[in-house]
């Protein structure tokens, strides 16, 4: 009913622009006014929702935007209290050697102090009584020149006792000065670490709430689902990227009639150690969300183990990539020959740098929360080419 007195609406809306000049003059009929205003209301409150839905796409933009901006903050602040930690634990460091330098240089000089008395209390009871009449005894010329030395030897020895006490006691000063300054220092490096581990726990506060929300909130989980896709993309032309590189490279060694190395990967099915003890919290594949029903594929298994836990590579191979990838955070590729390359998501604490050599089981990060919408956990993907394959295939 309402759609045909809409049409009505329109039909004698036409018909009064269609009219003469005086006709048009004339006020339309109140059924027909009625009409054209629930026309204009509809369209005001179309336009309203149109404008209602972009602000909302604009809020969870925004969103996104914020959690990704605390990711990097959060991770800055995380390197900054490595560094400082690493840059106490030297200072404290120095502090001990210094200590035992200056414990070592203080017994010494008591030593010598010692000595010295001991000297000087038996020269001054020899040079008192006897040192003329142990000249005068001398038997001949050639006696008391011998006399004469020793007597000199014995104020020499006392005079570099007495430098060797200077010597001692400057050190002595210097190790306190050195002492007092590296423990300002060490106090004002704690000092700063505190302050950023606070900065650090807010920013971690902020974060669990911006994760929160976009978990409670359908669109914006969707919005997240829909980043996390386009990164997948990225990823996949970047691996397309490194697979061309590969394949240039074995060309070239070809031509010049170099031996292709063959990777070991491929004949790992099945026998490939985990890069983190854990448990499976996603498979690969598509996954429907337990709350919202959305489906969402992975490319890996996403892996739950507490943080810190140490992330191992699985097999040896080159770093080639070591960066941060939005909706995945801190991450890491590997490339193991042959076109196979295992990617580690989610990584806290990095341990590797770009080009890299690593060995199997060897220590490549740590497990963290980057990117993630679900706390500590490892997301790992095995690739062949840009082709993702379940890892759970491969490991033991």
């Amino acid at each position: 009913m309402r759609a045909a007195a809409l049409l009505a609406a329109l039909l004698g809306l036409g018909a009064l622009l269609g009219a003469p000049a005086g006709a048009r003059a004339a006020a339309p009929p109140p059924d027909e006014a009625r009409q054209r205003g629930d026309y204009e209301r509809l369209q005001r409150e179309a336009k309203e929702k149109r404008q209602a839905a972009q602000n909302l796409r604009k809020q969870e933009r925004g969103v996104l935007r914020q959690l990704h901006q605390l990711e990097i903050n959060l991770s800055h602040s995380r390197a900054a209290v490595q560094r400082y930690q690493q840059r106490e634990t030297r200072l404290a460091r120095d502090i001990d050697v210094v200590e035992r330098d200056l414990t070592h240089t203080r017994v010494a000089r008591t030593l010598t102090q010692q000595q010295l008395a001991r000297r000087l209390r038996a020269a001054y009871r020899f040079r008192r009584d006897s040192e003329l009449e142990f000249l005068l005894s001398s038997r001949s010329f050639a006696d008391l020149d011998t006399r004469l030395r020793w007597v000199g030897l014995i104020a020499h020895g006392e005079e570099h006792m007495v430098q060797q006490l200077g010597a001692q006691a400057e050190s002595i000063d210097v190790a306190r000065e050195v002492l007092e300054r590296k423990k300002t220092e060490i106090a004002q490096v704690r000092s700063q670490k505190q302050a950023e581990q606070r900065r650090m726990e807010g920013l971690r506060a902020q974060r669990e709430k911006s994760v929160r929300d976009i978990q409670t909130t359908r669109m914006s989980y969707e919005a997240a689902a829909a980043e996390l896709e386009r990164s997948a993309q990225r990823i996949k032309k970047l691996l397309d990227e490194l697979e061309r590189r590969r394949l240039e490279e074995e060309r070239l060694r070809a031509q010049r009639g170099e031996k292709v190395p063959e990777g070991q990967f491929g004949h790992g099915r099945g026998s490939l150690p985990w890069p983190v003890r854990g448990t499976v919290i996603e498979n690969f594949g598509e996954n429907r969300h337990p709350k919202f029903g959305t489906v969402t594929r992975n490319n890996g298994i996403d892996i739950a183990a507490p943080e810190g836990t140490d992330i191992r590579a699985v097999e040896k191979g080159t770093v080639e990539f070591v960066d941060w990838y939005e909706g995945y955070g801190q991450t890491i590729i590997l490339n193991h020959g042959g076109g196979f390359y295992t990617l580690y998501a989610h990584c806290g604490a990095v341990a590797v740098t770009q080009g890299q050599q690593v060995a199997a089981g060897q220590v490549i990060a740590q497990v963290g929360d980057t990117g993630s919408l679900r706390g500590a956990e490892l997301h790992f993907e095995v690739r062949k080419g840009r082709t993702a394959e379940d890892p759970l295939d491969w490991l033991r």
